[in-house]
């Protein structure tokens, strides 16, 4: 059985979290409106992406919920990105209350 978890993670450039969930949902968040989108952009994609690798879920499944991680990765123009802030909830109240408020963010 594949573990419940909820993995965000920030990009202060673009003033953006990056949520994705176990089940495969996925949500961008515009930090400036406060609203959240389930339809992202090609850009948004390679972050979520990123943010599913793997390796990284893996390695933040085996810390403790809250754990503060961050990441760099290359976007298709070779420039440089920082994912910062990454957090992996794994306890089920944690999780309803965190996919909650993004979910209810897309109705803003």
């Amino acid at each position: 059985m594949i573990k419940k978890f909820l993995i965000t993670g920030e990009i202060y450039e673009r003033k953006k979290r990056y949520v994705i969930f176990s089940s495969g949902e996925e949500y961008v968040f515009n930090i400036k409106k406060s609203k959240s989108s389930d339809n992202p952009s090609e850009e948004d994609k390679k972050v979520l992406l990123n943010l599913r690798e793997k390796e990284l879920v893996n390695k933040l499944l085996k810390e403790r919920d809250n754990f503060w991680y961050s990441v760099n990765f290359k976007d298709e123009n070779g420039e440089e990105v920082h994912i910062s802030n990454i957090k992996c909830f794994t306890h089920p109240s944690l999780i309803s209350y965190e996919l909650e408020q993004y979910r209810s963010a897309l109705y803003n």
